[in-house]
């Protein structure tokens, strides 16, 4: 088949499913919420399981053009793209640390305050209920809470 051998092509068949399914298991899967037995706390933290496919994904992609570059398949822009995917994966893993959890108890909610990677993010934040003004969305990026003095606690699709 286009002078590739079959069984490269039965092994990427394989491969291409087995990620199908594994990122239709995580994005079907509920979001891991602990809660007390009484319910007054608990905590959500971002999906463990799509970070890591995610992650998977983008070191592949970083690995394939950083090799196409080292043998010499690729000029410049594979070299870009390579350390651009090898930057944005760095970046993701960093979201399976504790401080962009959300912890929440009878007196307020704990976050963060931005889903941005250290050095710019996150700081958390406490707000307690009964500062809360506003809860909304930015349509298409996150969703949050925010107090009378403009703190935000936030949150990304990441977490279901």
């Amino acid at each position: 088949m286009f002078g590739v051998p079959l069984n490269r092509v039965m092994i990427a068949i394989a491969v291409a499913f087995g990620l199908f399914a594994m990122l239709r298991y995580v994005v079907t899967r509920h979001p891991k919420v602990e809660i007390d037995p009484e319910g007054a706390s608990g905590r959500i933290a971002p999906n463990r399981a799509l970070l890591a496919v995610i992650s998977l994904i983008g070191t592949a992609l970083a690995g394939s053009a950083l090799f196409s570059f080292v043998i010499g398949h690729g000029g410049t822009l594979v070299l870009l793209v390579g350390i651009a995917a090898l930057f944005m994966t760095a970046m993701m893993i960093t979201a399976f640390f504790p401080v962009f959890d959300i912890t929440w108890d009878e007196d307020g909610i704990e976050g963060p305050t931005l889903l941005l990677p250290p050095p710019y993010g996150p700081r958390r934040k406490r707000i307690y209920w009964e500062d809360i003004e506003k809860a909304d969305n930015v349509q298409g990026r996150h969703w949050f809470l925010e107090d009378r003095e403009g703190n935000r606690i936030v949150w990304s699709f990441i977490y279901y």
